[in-house]
């Protein structure tokens, strides 16, 4: 698992993809204000290792002040939940919104 932050780059919590190819990581890329948040995802989907029978999923878990560093993920009636555990002590406010994206390794049937 990674998880990716980056400030000012957009994005909605919950909006989520399989990142099965080069293609899939560019047209999720293509969902945030900056492309550093491109260059993170195609840089940790080069590194990924995802075995045979599982896939590497990418969700948005948090824009806010705050930087979650765990996930929680679930098959849930709509599809894969993946949902950032709070952090221990949240900001109240920031100069700008940092967008964290949790890459995880998912077997491919529960998607």
């Amino acid at each position: 698992m990674a998880m990716l932050t980056e400030t000012s780059v957009g994005g909605e919590v919950g909006r989520g993809a399989v990142l099965s190819d080069e293609a899939a990581v560019t047209a999720y890329a293509d969902g945030f204000t900056s492309p550093v948040m491109g260059e993170r995802l195609r840089a940790a989907y080069d590194a990924a290792e995802v075995p045979t029978g599982s896939v590497l999923y990418a969700a948005v878990v948090s824009v806010g002040c705050d930087a979650p560093t765990e996930v929680t993920v679930a098959a849930g009636p709509d599809g894969l939940d993946v949902e950032a555990v709070p952090v221990a002590a949240p900001q109240q406010e920031c100069f700008a919104p940092m967008t964290t994206v949790a890459l995880v390794e998912v077997p491919a049937q529960v998607l």
